[in-house]
């Protein structure tokens, strides 16, 4: 299952996906990705297949993999060239399954020796008055 989601995820990378959507049906499941905001099909995957797929995503993302009937939301840190950040989320279904969509966050500002930045950001917080505001785009590194 590991080198099925490698594949998967290596293919939305490429192509820039956003997200990636497993819907299911009742013998199968499509796999769509998110790109410029366009949900585009990219496959399709028999439904024992998916359920193994599922199973091993939600593993990976600290998800119960006993509830199937209740909506979860973990997440993942995946490693390739750079870091990215996936949210998982599953919502069970009126057919007995789950789908399942995992946002992709590109974490673009990645440092190796940050020590002087945070030296920075130390002095200028030991100052009596001011406000020190962190903005940015999603994956932009507010978290850290």
């Amino acid at each position: 299952m590991k080198l099925l989601f490698n594949h998967i995820l290596i293919k939305a990378l490429e192509q820039d996906a956003t997200d990636i959507h497993f819907i299911p049906s009742e013998n199968q499941t499509t796999v769509k990705f998110r790109i410029q905001g366009d949900l585009v099909l990219i496959e399709t995957i028999q439904d024992n297949v998916y359920k193994k797929l599922l199973t091993f995503m939600k593993y990976q993302a600290g998800l119960d993999v006993s509830k199937h009937n209740t909506a979860q939301s973990g997440r993942y840190v995946y490693k390739l060239k750079e870091i990215y950040y996936l949210r998982v989320s599953t919502l069970p279904l009126s057919l007995g399954n789950e789908s399942c969509v995992i946002r992709i966050i590109p974490q673009y500002f990645q440092t190796k020796n940050s020590a002087h930045s945070i030296k920075e950001l130390y002095s200028l917080m030991s100052k009596k008055q001011g406000l020190i505001l962190f903005s940015g785009p999603t994956g932009s590194g507010k978290v850290h």
